[in-house]
């Protein structure tokens, strides 16, 4: 018993100067240092600086961490957010944050959104207001968008915060890119904090990132929930007091069958999406039997979607053809219309790729498949790597999901292939070759 009392007062003296060392006097004395460590070559020195700024919780301690948000190491980018969670636990570093963001949100000062709608304190007043920033400033999107996909590899319950507080903006509903990378985060963040989030979502979202949500829930817990988040909440309250996440390798085995239906296909791509536009390549090249099988791919895609799901067509060569002006409900009367047209199809000209993609990422869906048998010959954009910047910047918001099939693309490392593997990798989607 004494031995345990000499531990506790030892503790006591030696977190004394620790405490103490938060004193605004000894800030000043220690900050040049830290200054010069946060600037060393070596990134765990930079790290080792973080965590030591960390205990200085002033506001002019948020100015040294903030540049630390984008350093080239992503060892040291994750320090400099939970530095910045630390400090924002101290209320008045939290008002001067506030204070910041509320002036203009910058990409010098995004990061703050993190430490702020991250930490444990109430945020709803600061969400309130993010949402009118949002609507009068559509930039505030993309900057929540932007930190959205950087905590998305951050194992940390504040990430897991800050994700869930973005689902409750006004905006994520109706914003697929802030849909994505709040979900893409939350399933790649294997804490148990995540799992009540994800199922909340489950009820709210539509489409494909339903089916991710569903599907995840279903692997860690080994049961069929079929969408339905009262079955989910059910599990998780039965189950959560000394739950373990499973690793991707020891994953529980199903103790429910699964009966969901295979359902429509599009060269073996599950079509999951509500909404979704089909861009075929109808150029010269594309003549004969290769024209033929993708009508054949494309009739029996659409015959099998279910009634709820919308779609167009957008066929293309050195002219675009858009079908409808708007998206179409899957009934039989539209799928036979679609199939006649499909049907009366020839090819022949050039490849404007570039212009059939905008036409339909005009139309604001949520998946694009674009099969193609070449390289773009014409139109307003041809260069691969001009195409590439514009899809990326058009749809960096509206993030809909683009899917590519290449039509004998020759070798991967060809630059047609290569071209194809992007578009879908910077754009939520899959490549997939077909010879």
């Amino acid at each position: 018993m004494r031995f345990l009392l000499w531990l506790s007062l030892m503790a006591c003296l030696l977190t004394g100067p620790l405490l103490a060392a938060q004193k605004p006097a000894d800030f000043a004395r220690a900050r040049p240092a830290l200054e010069l460590r946060l600037r060393d070559p070596s990134a765990g020195n930079r790290q080792d600086a973080l965590d030591e700024l960390a205990k200085f919780r002033f506001p002019e301690a948020v100015a040294l961490a903030l540049p630390l948000t984008a350093d080239p190491d992503a060892r040291v980018r994750l320090t400099a957010f939970r530095t910045l969670v630390q400090l924002q636990e101290e209320p008045a570093v939290r008002t001067a944050m506030l204070k910041t963001l509320q002036g203009s949100i910058s990409e010098q000062t995004r990061p703050l959104l993190v430490a702020v709608l991250g930490g444990s304190a109430d945020s709803q007043s600061f969400l309130q207001s993010l949402n009118k920033a949002a609507k009068a400033q559509p930039a505030v999107l993309l900057h929540l968008l932007a930190m959205a996909e950087a905590v998305g590899a951050w194992s940390d319950p504040a990430a897991v915060r800050f994700l869930q507080q973005l689902s409750q903006l006004d905006a994520f509903p109706k914003t697929l890119g802030l849909q994505r990378p709040v979900v893409k985060g939350l399933l790649y963040i294997r804490l148990n904090e995540a799992i009540p989030v994800l199922i909340d979502l489950l009820g709210q979202l539509e489409g494909e990132l339903q089916f991710q949500v569903n599907d995840h829930l279903n692997k860690i817990s080994g049961e069929n929930f079929a969408f339905d988040p009262a079955a989910a909440r059910k599990w998780w309250l039965a189950n959560q007091e000394g739950y373990r996440y499973p690793s991707p390798t020891a994953l529980p085995p199903p103790r429910v069958p699964q009966t969901e239906d295979e359902g429509a296909s599009y060269y073996g791509l599950r079509l999951r999406a509500r909404q979704m536009i089909f861009v075929m390549d109808v150029s010269g090249s594309m003549v004969g039997l290769r024209l033929q099988n993708a009508k054949k791919e494309l009739i029996q895609a659409i015959q099998k979607l279910p009634p709820k799901a919308q779609f167009n067509l957008v066929f293309f060569n050195n002219k675009v053809h858009v079908w409808s002006a708007k998206l179409i409900e899957a009934t039989p009367e539209a799928k036979k219309q679609a199939v006649s047209l499909i049907e009366n199809l020839s090819a022949g000209g050039n490849t404007h790729t570039y212009d059939a993609l905008r036409a339909a990422l005009e139309l604001k869906v949520e998946t694009i498949y674009l099969l193609t048998d070449g390289q773009p010959t014409g139109g307003q954009i041809v260069q691969t790597d001009g195409i590439l910047t514009a899809i990326r910047t058009q749809n960096r918001l509206q993030a809909s999901a683009i899917y590519t099939i290449g039509l004998a693309p020759g070798l991967d490392t060809g630059t047609f292939s290569k071209f194809l593997q992007s578009l879908a990798e910077q754009n939520h989607g899959q490549y997939r070759k077909v010879e």
